[in-house]
């Protein structure tokens, strides 16, 4: 196993995905709730604005009309650009105009500036229209500044027109009024006259080259800013950078949240899984609803059973008789799963003895209801003082339910195991792990294991203190509780790289806590095993 096992690399796929997302909903929720919330507050603050749009026409029948005239008095028309003529309602000039012709109707705010920048003026050349969309505050006052633009615009072309035929017009009647009288009479003479009466018609007609298509409506709705609009975009927003927040805590999480990952860092086969005991289920006499097998507690029993029998695949109990339960990290269920297994072998007929070695936080005996004046610890610093008279006897009864028969085995004589044995931890220790050095403590062991067909042990997590690595080396085999989402990856491979360098014989994972487990679950790993031809054990063990 090389050096990189400690830094897990994570490959996201589509059951990846779902897993990232059910574990940190809480981030994607707390990201969609405070992004559309702020999107809307932002929406709420702004002030409404509105706009109008008035639509021109280029009304080319009026146009050729206009220049044929023009040309039959000997003057040209100016040619027709649109583009050229939406220019002009940009102009400061064409701003003043307007501004003079609405007068005080829009108040002293409007300035031929505030008309300019209020208007935004579009031309297509291929429909010859120019649309005038005016912005502001006021849907009314919008409305208006657009139709003003607009027909300033058109009377102005107007003007503009009627000046150009007047002009035309001056010209024929000067032509007209040079000719004598034989001149006048004359064709040419009678063609003059009707040029100039024709410009006459034209004019009285107040011809006009552009014509409004369509006038701005007063807006009854906002365009900016949209509440309900910015909020679906700030939920949208949220959803997307809950996500992206999502995965990078799942990035930047090292802990461990699943077995496979579990098995691969840390080397080990997983022999055993403890299911997440609900405050719901049966309470011993403990008051603990997670030691003990009372009634409701029948997944719990279940999981016992089925570690019991993969220890046994894997050799504990022939030559492997004493075992040490132990953990990477505080809080992972080391204790209650000591305790567990102690009472299932009981149960099934075994003389079980259940050691306290953990001196840094001994609780066995608040699982089981016991004083702890007197312990391990007591013989391990005097040598003159037995352990047999620190040991208690546990009665059984107090942990299962009266409905479930005792097994019994030949101890001497044919009867039931009622009860099993614990050394509680005793007194706490100033220096343990010197202690537990100095050898009293195999010999301790070895006369247990005289007296009982399994000797467990439950010692400190391995990452506190180093009292487990040297009980390790007094004990046949290791087993190691681990709860998922409590270690890291570089945790558990520092662990794993302890256990090879002091070549201790560890059996194999026991996850505690673990959600959603059905019945099959339990059976899966060993029958997986079984199928294969060969134990579910770790090489070279």
């Amino acid at each position: 196993m090389d050096g990189q096992a400690g830094r897990e690399e994570k490959v996201y796929d589509f059951g990846r995905f779902l897993t990232v997302v059910r574990e940190r909903w809480w981030a994607v929720l707390a990201a969609i709730v405070v992004v559309g919330a702020l999107a809307l507050a932002a929406s709420l603050l702004f002030a409404p604005r509105y706009n109008a749009t008035a639509q021109l026409a280029y009304s080319s029948e009026a146009a050729q009309m206009a220049s044929q005239a023009l040309s039959s008095a000997g003057s040209t028309d100016r040619p027709h650009n649109i583009a050229n003529d939406a220019l002009i309602l940009q102009t400061s000039d064409f701003a003043t105009r307007v501004q003079e012709a609405l007068g005080s109707a829009l108040g002293a705010g409007y300035g031929a500036d505030q008309l300019r920048s209020a208007i935004k003026v579009t031309s297509n050349s291929d429909l010859d229209v120019i649309d005038i969309k005016a912005s502001g505050s006021s849907p009314d006052t919008v409305a208006k500044i657009a139709n003003t633009f607009a027909s300033e615009f058109v009377k102005e072309r107007q003007e503009e027109s009627a000046a150009s035929l007047k002009q035309a017009q001056d010209l024929l009647k000067a032509r007209i009024d040079s000719l004598s009288t034989a001149e006048a009479a004359s064709t040419y003479g009678i063609d003059l006259k009707r040029r100039y009466d024709d410009l006459a018609v034209l004019l009285s007609m107040e011809i006009k080259d552009y014509k409004i298509l369509q006038g701005a409506i007063a807006p009854t709705s906002a365009y900016f800013p949209r509440p309900y609009l910015d909020l679906e975009l700030g939920l949208f927003v949220g959803l997307i950078l809950g996500l992206i927040l999502a995965f990078l805590l799942d990035y930047l999480d090292r802990r461990i949240k699943d077995q496979p990952t579990l098995e691969r860092v840390m080397d080990l086969p997983i022999v055993g899984t403890v299911p997440l005991v609900s405050r719901r289920w049966g309470r011993s006499s403990s008051g603990n609803p997670a030691v003990g097998f009372r009634q409701g507690n029948e997944m719990l029993l279940e999981s016992m059973r089925m570690l019991r029998s993969n220890l046994k695949v894997l050799g504990f109990g022939e030559t492997k008789r004493s075992l040490l339960v132990t953990s990477v990290a505080p809080n992972e269920g080391k204790s209650t799963l000591a305790v567990n297994l102690a009472l299932s072998m009981a149960l099934a007929g075994d003389r079980v003895v259940l050691v306290d070695a953990d001196f840094r936080n001994p609780t066995l005996h608040q699982y089981l209801g016991i004083p702890n004046s007197q312990g391990l610890a007591d013989a391990l610093l005097d040598k003159d003082s037995s352990w047999s008279s620190k040991i208690q006897a546990v009665d059984l009864a107090g942990f299962v339910s009266p409905q479930m028969g005792l097994a019994r085995k030949a101890v001497g004589r044919d009867m039931a195991i009622t009860k099993f044995l614990c050394l509680t931890s005793g007194p706490a220790l100033a220096n343990p792990s010197e202690i537990l050095e100095s050898g009293a403590m195999s010999d301790i062991l070895a006369e247990l294991q005289g007296i009982s067909d399994y000797v467990i042990l439950d010692g400190p997590p391995m990452l506190i203190a180093s009292d487990s690595l040297i009980l390790a080396q007094a004990v046949d085999a290791l087993l190691l509780a681990s709860r998922l989402g409590r270690e890291t990856s570089a945790e558990a491979f520092q662990v794993r790289q302890l256990l090879d360098r002091a070549e201790v014989p560890a059996l194999g994972l026991v996850v505690c806590g673990a959600r959603h487990q059905s019945r099959d679950s339990y059976y899966y790993r060993y029958h997986r095993s079984d199928q294969a031809g060969e134990a579910p054990v770790r090489k070279g063990f």
